[in-house]
């Protein structure tokens, strides 16, 4: 049944989304302990993936997914304060500094476009297209069954 008032609803379900969002992102504060695992540090906390090869979605697009889903991925995390976790997302992409050239993070965030970053991006897109391939694959023989 459509809404009366779409522009009414529309900014109801933005307030409530946000509303949403920071009382799950205070509850897995709390939950992870409330400070950084490094420092101890209790303000500016990021939620990070302990393994990144384990994350089944990023943890920060928590507010369109289920409650159970979101706790279920928040055991595979951990806080860490702004810096930490930069340092160690670089550390987890095998990196020397967040802009190293040959990364898709440089080739993203600085636009550098050196054949090393070129290469570093068109790798990324061709494992993406093929994950994306076999997921469709996954999925067209499981609603087949």
């Amino acid at each position: 049944m459509p809404h009366k008032d779409k522009d009414k609803y529309n900014k109801y379900m933005k307030e409530y989304m946000k509303r949403r969002y920071h009382r799950r992102r205070r509850v897995l504060v709390e939950m992870l302990g409330g400070k950084c695992a490094k420092c101890d540090e209790t303000d500016d906390l990021e939620l990070d993936h302990i393994d990144p090869g384990g994350k089944a979605f990023p943890i920060g697009n928590m507010t369109g997914m289920p409650e159970e889903r979101v706790l279920e991925e928040a055991l595979k995390c951990q806080l860490l304060c702004k810096k930490h976790h930069i340092e160690k997302t670089i550390q987890d992409r095998g990196q020397h500094s967040r802009h190293d050239h040959g990364t898709l993070t440089c080739y993203r965030e600085t636009r550098c476009r050196c054949p090393l970053c070129v290469k570093a991006n068109s790798d990324y897109c061709k494992e993406y297209r093929r994950r994306k391939k076999k997921e469709r694959t996954v999925t067209q023989g499981v609603n087949e069954t």
